[in-house]
Parts: C-alpha cells; sequence; structure tokens
C-alpha cells in the first residue's frame, strides 16, 4: 500500500513537473486564402462611476500568480456594458506562405441625396492595414507607431518557443513628445507573460498577460523664461487565450488608461477592449 501511495505521488509530481516545463509556439495557423474574421469591441469608461472596478479589474489583468481569466470577463463586462461601445471588424487572411495581412475596419454611415430619394449608404472605413508574420513577428514595419501598436498590442507573438513563466517584448511605443521637451523622470514596462497552460483533450490552451507602461515626468521650455510642465501616463493591461493547435485566440480581454497633466488641463480617459471572434 505504501509503495503504491509513493508511486502515485511520484507519477503526480512527474506529471505536474512535465506540464510546468513544457515548451509550446505561439503562430498564427490560418489555410491558405482563409479570412479569420474577429470583433473588437471598444468601450470608453466612465470612470466617475466606475473608478473602484476598474481597480479591481487592472490588479487582477496584473496578477501573474493566478490567471483568474473567467473573473476578468466578468468584471470587464460589468465595467463596460452601461458604456458606449464601438464594434470594429477585424480580418486576418493568409496572403503569402509566411505573411498574415490584417485588415481593421469600421461602419461608416453616410447619406446620399438623389433626386429620387434619400438613401443610407453604409460603408466601411479602414483604420489599419498591416501585417504580421505566421511567426508573430510585424511584417509591416512601414506603419507609423500609432497605427503599429495596434497591430503589436492584438496581433503579435513571440518568435521563440516559450514556457510559463517566460517572458517577451512587442513593439510598442505609445508616447512621444515636441523636441523642446525636458525629462525629469521616466519609465517603461514592456511584459508579456505566458502564465499557464492549460490541457485539454485536442488542444493546448496558451494564457497570456501583457503588462504595457509607460510614464514621463518634465517640462516643455519655449524660452528662457517660459516653462510647462507636463506629465504623461500610460497602461494597457490583457488576459488572453490563445489555442496552440489552431493558432489563434480564444479570448482576449484588455483595459488601457491614459493621462495626461499640464498647466492648461487634466485629461483622463479609459478603455476596454474585448476581442470576439464572429
Amino acid at each position: 500500500m505504501k509503495q503504491l501511495i509513493s508511486t502515485a505521488i511520484t507519477l503526480i509530481t512527474i506529471i505536474t513537473y512535465g506540464q510546468k516545463n513544457d515548451i509550446v509556439d505561439l503562430k498564427w495557423k490560418l489555410d491558405e486564402n482563409e479570412t479569420l474574421i474577429y470583433k473588437i469591441i471598444e468601450s470608453k469608461i466612465d470612470t466617475s462611476t466606475t473608478g473602484s472596478k476598474v481597480d479591481d479589474l487592472i490588479n487582477v489583468l496584473k496578477n501573474d500568480e493566478v490567471t483568474q481569466v473567467k473573473k476578468t470577463q466578468l468584471l470587464l463586462q460589468e465595467v463596460s456594458d452601461s458604456m458606449q461601445k464601438i464594434i470594429k471588424r477585424t480580418e486576418l487572411t493568409h496572403v503569402s506562405p509566411s505573411v498574415i495581412d490584417i485588415v481593421i475596419s469600421q461602419k461608416k454611415k453616410t447619406r446620399s441625396i438623389s433626386m429620387q430619394e434619400n438613401k443610407e449608404n453604409v460603408n466601411r472605413q479602414i483604420l489599419v492595414r498591416g501585417s504580421v508574420y505566421e511567426d508573430g513577428s510585424i511584417h509591416s514595419f512601414w506603419l507609423d507607431n500609432f497605427l503599429k501598436n495596434k497591430i503589436a498590442l492584438f496581433f503579435e507573438l513571440p518568435t521563440k518557443s516559450v514556457g510559463v513563466g517566460d517572458t517577451w517584448k512587442i513593439d510598442v511605443n505609445t508616447m512621444n513628445i515636441h523636441r523642446r521637451f525636458k525629462c525629469d523622470s521616466a519609465y517603461k514596462t514592456n511584459k508579456v507573460r505566458l502564465v499557464d497552460l492549460k490541457k485539454t483533450n485536442k488542444d493546448t490552451i496558451a494564457i497570456i498577460k501583457y503588462e504595457i507602461e509607460e510614464y514621463f515626468k518634465g517640462s516643455n521650455t519655449y524660452n528662457s523664461s517660459t516653462k510647462e510642465e507636463k506629465m504623461m501616463k500610460f497602461g494597457y493591461y490583457a488576459t488572453a487565450e490563445f489555442s496552440i493547435h489552431n493558432g489563434r485566440w480564444i479570448s482576449y480581454n484588455a483595459i488601457m488608461e491614459a493621462e495626461e497633466r499640464n498647466r492648461r488641463e487634466n485629461m483622463k480617459f479609459v478603455l476596454t477592449y474585448r476581442l470576439i471572434k464572429e
């Protein structure tokens, strides 16, 4: 009996150890000419009524010890459901042996007036057109930072094999400033982490967390007697589930907060994002 228990404990230890040390490749897997479509649901949050819930959500998203994917989804839905939403359509298409084309668009309503009738034409306005390689790296290096950030935050993947606990960076720079700015203090965090691997009968699901922060404080100097104090802060926190077998997102939930302070104004806004497969 003791030997049986000892064997069982050893077996469990080996299985657990093996799972923790699994190495996986996060790669996009689209068939030739396949188009994968996601909806990006963007909500602007009123922090005056949801401040503590927003803080709770950010704390959950930043917690690497416990994945809490379902709790994240519920909190995100709770803080964003009553807010105005913008729904963007994202199409990923396999256009070459190694490149995934990405187009993010949204509906644009315009009125066309003719002699016979007034009618409303609904067209799609392209917001971003970019691309990634199948291995997840950015292909459309020519995009400016604002547009490239959108591709990187949602669709860039690590180019190396990763295991639980491994971290990597993505190609984002969220803030830029005038050449007259003199910086007194600044910091930047760019950390994406594989926090868990969930085994199913047919798949392995990678649980991934994002923590992107940028901050600077200083002053704009216009001449020897005129200075304007300035502070900018950006934070982006997300948790996502990626199918290793199918090579695509299963879920993606994020919150972004940005703040700017200067002599004339103090601005702060919070946005949430949910990526849903159509």
